[in-house]
């Protein structure tokens, strides 16, 4: 044991602020007013996930949602044994895409063997509508992006339409478009400029962007409207960007940044997400968006099967995978975001097969890197060819579920029905992307197993019965403690808090999850917790009674005492460790809250008490205590 008393005291000071460190999370988004958590939800969503992911998460049984046992039934599938093997994946790729457009945060999804996915939606309770998210077929879908510049024009039209209806979101925005453009200039008078995110185009730089070969510039132009999120809400440094609420929200790339890959795309960052989904939700800006392309004449040339009119294409704008997001050089993530139209040029239907390689030969632009093949249907490889002899240099979005997957460019005429993806990363994303082509459809029915659905409101009565139960027994053990061992009840007492927030800290820095059952083993940690300072208590006093000092008491009292507090704990956390392995979601819950009170109590117990104990005996004139 540290014999220190100032490194003692330093570690528990330690600790002790750590807890409130990882606690301050937790406290504060549970004060936090409805009112303020939506508005933060729409102005910074990315601090509020930030706090959520550092704060104490409940689990199903306490804030309500859906856990879904799904099987796959093998029998259904009517493929080879290769691509048997792997309808799991694509089972599991189509169920995790729709689970994203949920908007739930955190959702569990994985593989249970051959033939289960476990999917937990938190706060859901639409059975229905989770029924329908894993029966229904999936749409791949090829279709063609628009260029930029006309994004741009889109975007621009819905700016006017906000401006003009007053639908600003933001309470700011209202009070900004209300200001004269003058006034939002910065002190210095200049106007703010976003290329200076990225320290090019600034005057005291002296950087100049080289340009490269038309392979490796597969970046965005920097356009002066856009800003990224830090930039966005400096609203007092920037003119006129009151009159473009919806447009200052996306930043397109610099040039030759690596990693972003397409002039069809626009960059939104992950903080500005939810308020341009909610722009882009308002009816006025869909009607914007869908009738923009009744005057535009670029794209008439559409391939048209044979069942189909000529009128004018409408419009839409869709999300890009989570997975290509794109990291800045400021740090800043991005989401990349596309227009593109309505009515496909191909379904997954004309696909026939889609697998993962390594490019072979001279060419460095595909030697030894990841390739995606596909192979094409008799059908499909007509309409192919036709597409890509059209539309050479602009660029086909891979669509699964109303995600863009993959945004490849046609680089020229593609006969034969056999076609190559370039420019995949990585040899596992080049692996996830033939999954996605591969997923057309659920490759065999998928059953529900298993469902349990928590209300909310049954939640809150969990949370609120579970703290009154805790509450109850932690004041009943503190009075019984203060009552029957006076001064050594007090300590206890103290030992006892600085346990609880332990606990609770361990639980928010650990990312663990609190469940109803790992309420219970709090509880349990309260009783456990005083009974290692029980044992102690009575073996001093058994010192006292023998004729020692109160010091040489209180040292055989802890020495004597430890080891049947070490072998009783022990046992109690292996028992905790087996249920952890061999047990379900609930469970855990109770064993990971269990085993993290066994380490907090002893700690506590053991060493916080001594403290306490040895500062207060350190004193002159001190031959006793009340015990």
């Amino acid at each position: 044991m540290i014999k220190n008393m100032k490194l003692k005291i330093t570690i528990i000071a330690v600790l002790f602020a750590g807890s409130l460190y990882y606690l301050w999370p937790t406290f504060y988004l549970a004060r936090m007013s409805p009112e303020k958590l939506k508005v933060m939800r729409l102005s910074d969503p990315q601090g509020l996930k930030d706090l959520e992911e550092r704060s104490i998460k409940l689990g199903l049984d306490l804030q309500g949602g859906m856990h879904l046992v799904l099987e796959l039934d093998q029998s259904k599938i009517k493929m080879g044994e290769k691509e048997g093997a792997d309808a799991i994946d694509r089972a599991l790729e189509i169920i995790r895409t729709r689970v994203d457009q949920f908007g739930v945060s955190e959702p569990l999804i994985q593989k249970a063997g051959d033939e289960r996915i476990i999917v937990e939606l938190a706060g859901v309770v639409d059975t229905a509508r989770a029924r329908a998210l894993v029966e229904q077929s999936a749409y791949l879908e090829f279709k063609l992006c628009k260029p930029q510049s006309e994004f741009l024009d889109v975007l621009a039209q819905a700016d006017e339409v906000i401006r003009e209806n007053d639908l600003y979101l933001l309470e700011q925005e209202k009070q900004q478009a209300a200001t004269p453009a003058e006034e939002k200039k910065g002190e210095s008078g200049e106007e703010f400029n976003p290329m200076e995110l990225f320290n090019e185009n600034k005057p005291d730089s002296g950087k100049t962007a080289v340009p490269q070969d038309s392979a490796q510039r597969d970046s965005l132009k920097a356009d002066s409207t856009a800003a990224d999120t830090s930039a966005a809400v400096k609203e007092s440094a920037m003119t006129g960007e009151n009159r473009k609420p919806l447009s200052r929200l996306m930043f397109q790339e610099s040039l030759n940044q690596p990693g972003a890959r397409r002039e069809s795309e626009l960059l939104v960052p992950v903080n500005n997400i939810a308020l341009v989904s909610a722009y882009l939700a308002m009816p006025e800006v869909q009607q914007v968006v869908s009738l923009a392309e009744v005057n535009n004449q670029v794209d008439y040339l559409r391939y048209h099967s044979p069942d189909e009119g000529d009128e004018a294409d409408t419009l839409e704008v869709l999300w890009g995978d989570d997975d290509t997001n794109f990291i800045g050089p400021n740090g800043v993530e991005y989401k990349r975001i596309f227009l593109m139209k309505k009515k496909p040029e191909m379904t997954g239907g004309f696909l026939a097969d889609a697998n993962a390689t390594l490019g072979s030969g001279y060419d460095p632009k595909t030697a030894n890197k990841p390739l995606v093949l596909m192979q094409l249907t008799g059908e499909g490889a007509d309409s192919f060819e036709t597409i890509t002899e059209r539309f050479i240099q602009r660029d086909l979005a891979i669509v699964l579920d109303k995600i863009v997957k993959f945004a490849p460019r046609i680089m020229s005429r593609i006969p034969g029905g056999h076609a190559q993806i370039e420019g995949v990363p990585t040899m596992e994303k080049a692996r996830d992307l033939s999954i996605v082509l591969r997923a057309g459809a659920l490759p065999a029915p998928l059953t529900i197993a298993e469902s349990r659905t928590i209300g909310p409101s049954l939640g809150a009565d969990s949370i609120r019965k579970g703290s009154l139960s805790a509450t109850i027994s932690f004041l009943i053990v503190v009075i019984f403690m203060v009552i029957y061992y006076r001064f050594g009840g007090l300590v206890a007492n103290v030992a006892l808090v600085f346990n609880m927030i332990l606990i609770l800290a361990a639980l928010a820095g650990f990312n663990a999850t609190l469940t109803l059952p790992g309420i219970a083993g709090l509880i349990l940690t309260i009783g456990m917790a005083v009974d290692a300072n029980v044992l102690i208590f009575e073996r001093i006093r058994e010192e006292l009674r023998s004729g020692k000092t109160l010091r040489a008491a209180i040292d055989a009292g802890y020495d004597r005492a430890f080891s049947t507090i070490l072998d009783s704990n022990l046992t109690t956390f292996i028992t905790a460790v087996v249920l952890f392995q061999f047990g379900t979601g609930p469970i855990k819950g109770f064993a990971v809250t269990l085993s993290i009170g066994l380490a907090a109590s002893m700690y506590t117990a053991i060493n916080v008490t001594r403290v306490i104990f040895d500062l207060w005996t350190s004193r002159k004139n001190v031959k006793s205590i009340a015990l």
